[in-house]
């Protein structure tokens, strides 16, 4: 078991790096939607990537339902990653993160409940409005708001497209699972991460003809998107791996919340964000409420 705890532990590293390179790039590089499309194409390119290698391991499973379910992931999760650099970029990236995990969270297990009859649970129930009262304090309602009227609000509409975003990917994983189909799983996020790609690239170079990139990929700007892709390819099948061997009561909460714990280090660590004692008393609690609807 102490192993499954290791890989879970290098799992949020590994994924809490990917929120490192994604906040770094948007906050240096990012300038305009060219930068966005380039970055994803690459980071996509290295997800592929990982799972290429997992289809040769593993062997490929592929069907009419899952290339479609594929496609519609990949507008989600392509749409996801999209406005979380777009936050980011004036957004703090603890704030967004907070964001977009609580999405990731809530509409999955809303969506259970009310149409595929998974039921709810009285800790869930209880959950979900410590939720968002942590997520008021969090934003420090009050001292947002001066930073909305001096920011023009730039980064809240993302944060809240890229939770939407967040919490269709984990309905859309539910109903792929739910469906007669799951065993073709690594299929199925190698074909999304394909469309994304393609999604991505090819506005990417339309956009080149008339607003370029900022950013070159023979320079070290070539890390954020290339690790981003890799450490994102390998979580995803580390994860799976450990969803398979660990009781979700145990994974889930120290998979969500060892994630938010250690971005929000990151952020404070690497990018000198400072949050407010409320706003610490608001992540605490969060985190706290993000571990119940897991339980």
């Amino acid at each position: 078991m102490a192993l499954y705890y290791l890989m879970t532990l290098a799992s949020v590293l590994m994924e809490t790096a990917k929120n490192v390179f994604s906040n770094s790039f948007s906050k240096n590089y990012l300038k305009n939607n060219t930068d966005v499309y380039k970055f994803n194409t690459f980071m996509y390119a290295g997800s592929l990537a990982v799972m290429v290698v997992m289809l040769f391991v593993e062997g490929c499973k592929l069907s009419l339902y899952t290339v479609g379910m594929a496609f519609l992931f990949a507008l989600v999760s392509g749409g996801m990653q999209t406005a979380l650099l777009r936050a980011l970029r004036h957004g703090p990236l603890s704030f967004v993160n907070f964001i977009q995990t609580s999405g990731g969270l809530v509409i999955p297990a809303l969506f259970g409940a009310l149409f595929l009859k998974q039921g709810i649970k009285l800790l869930q129930v209880i959950a979900l409005p410590i939720l968002i009262l942590s997520m008021a304090l969090v934003m420090d309602l009050r001292g947002e708001k001066k930073t909305r009227d001096q920011k023009g609000g730039r980064w809240l509409p993302d944060a809240i497209l890229s939770m939407v975003c967040c919490g269709l990917v984990g309905v859309l994983q539910t109903l792929h699972q739910e469906s007669d189909h799951s065993d073709e799983l690594y299929s199925f996020l190698a074909v999304t991460f394909f469309f994304i790609v393609l999604m991505n690239l090819v506005p990417w170079l339309m956009g080149e003809k008339k607003e370029p990139a900022n950013f070159s990929m023979r320079t070290r700007a070539f890390v954020q998107p290339v690790g981003s892709g890799v450490f994102m390819g390998i979580v995803n099948v580390v994860n799976l791996f450990l969803i398979g061997v660990m009781p979700s009561v145990i994974f889930f909460p120290i998979a969500n919340g060892g994630l938010l714990t250690m971005t929000i280090l990151a952020a404070v660590v690497f990018f000198r964000e400072r949050l407010k004692p409320v706003q610490w008393v608001g992540i605490v609690i969060g985190i706290a409420a993000m571990c119940l609807l897991c339980i």
